[in-house]
Order: structure tokens, then sequence, then C-alpha cells
């Protein structure tokens, strides 16, 4: 896979999480030219990545980059949105504008302006980071964060459908339970291993596995494929 994405620029939104960071990494060693957005400062990349803005704070700093540092992309990715997991009866005002904010808005305006700004080269691809929760299963605690992972699923497909005509490619992976730093942190072993004897392989979904569903995507070998969901699950949804 080391050359799949030789000569593409490539834009990776929220480069600052696990799974965003992973693929970062990958895009790079596959040979693109990456650039990252991310909430606020950071460093994490050290020389690897040295592209790093932090342009994600308001609709206007997005804006401005769009309209003036960001060069001519052949493809996005966006992965936003913390796991935040509540009971619909605790839901609050200002927590779910937290979680409009991080899930949604950002999603929407960085890839309006980029394409308002005609930052996309025709033959772009963009590909979008969800879950299977929401989309393709449900679980308690879980209304408004499924209720998101669905929104960023639809959201996928509606621009597929209204980008064609620039031959702008969209698709979106539904991720299941991944091999975070999250995971780790928030779960006991005993609890990890449960977890992976629920999907299908007896494994956890490998930070790898994301990396390289998202590299195929952005590479010329899935030039015929768009407006579609791709789960990554480890069988755990087929396992139900």
């Amino acid at each position: 896979m080391n050359k799949l994405l030789q000569g593409k620029c490539l834009l990776i939104i929220n480069g600052s999480s696990d799974i965003a960071k992973a693929i970062s990494l990958k895009c790079h060693e596959c040979g693109g030219d990456i650039i990252v957005g991310v909430r606020r400062d950071s460093a994490i990349f050290g020389s690897e990545i040295s592209k790093v803005y932090n342009i994600l704070s308001s609709y206007e700093t997005i804006n401005n980059f769009a309209e003036c540092i960001c060069p001519q992309l052949d493809g996005v990715v966006i992965s936003i949105g913390n796991v935040s997991l509540r009971p619909s009866a605790n839901i609050n005002p200002e927590w779910l504008n937290i979680q409009l904010d991080s899930h949604i808005k950002i999603m929407v305006y960085v890839v309006s302006a980029l394409y308002r700004h005609k930052k996309l080269n025709r033959g772009a691809s963009i590909v979008f980071i969800s879950s299977i929760n929401g989309p393709v299963v449900a679980s308690v605690g879980s209304a408004v964060y499924g209720m998101l992972k669905s929104a960023v699923t639809g959201f996928s497909r509606e621009i597929a459908k209204e980008y064609c005509v620039k031959s702008i490619r969209s698709n979106c992976i539904c991720a299941g339970m991944v091999e975070t730093n999250y995971i780790q942190d928030s779960f006991n072993d005993h609890q990890i291993e449960k977890m992976k004897k629920m999907n299908l392989t007896g494994k956890l979904v490998t930070l790898d596995d994301i990396s390289n569903t998202v590299v195929f995507l952005l590479s010329d070998l899935s030039k015929s494929i768009t407006g579609t969901n791709i789960v990554v699950d480890g069988g755990y949804s087929v396992n139900l």
C-alpha cells in the first residue's frame, strides 16, 4: 500500500484523536501529502506531519482556512465527535449543543466551505468516520450518540449525490469497537476480553483496520465506490 496515495493532497479533520492520528500517519506512509485540522494546537505528530492547523473552533476559522490557506485537495477525511453516552432522560440543552457542535456542525462547515471555495479537485474522495452505533445497532444510553452517527452516514450519502457532478466521491466507515487508548482507559481486562468474544473475529477492530480502509477509499482503487457505508466491526453486528 506504500504508494497508493502518492501525489495526493489530503486533509484530515480532527487529527488529534487516536483514530484520526492513525489515519493521518497511515496516509503519510502511503505517500500522501497530509494536512491536519484540529480543534486546538497539537504537537503530537512531531516532524512526520508538519502541516497542522488549529481551525475547528468556529465557522469563521473553518471558512477562512478553506478560502485563504487550504490548497487544492484530492481527499478529505472527517473523523470528529468524541464518545459521550447519556440516557435520554438526562439530556440537557448545554450537553446536547456540545454534541451537535462536535459531531455535526464542524462536519457540515468543513465540507461545505471546501466545496464552496472550490478546493476539492475533480475526482476527490471524502471519507467520513462514523459508528455502527446508530446506523447499524442500538444500545442503552446511546440515543443521541446513535442519532448523530446516523446523521453522519446520511450526510455522506447526500454529499455523494450532490457532488457527483464534479466526480467527487463520498463514503462512510461505520466502525465497531476500536482498540484505542479510550478503550484501554475505560474498561478492565475482563471487560475487553468479553468485547473481543462478541466479534466473529475474536478481536477488537484495530487502528490499522480503520486506516487501511480509509486509504482504500481515498485511493483510485475505489474509483467506482461512492454513497456507501462500509461496516468495519469484526463481525459484531452479524453476531448479535
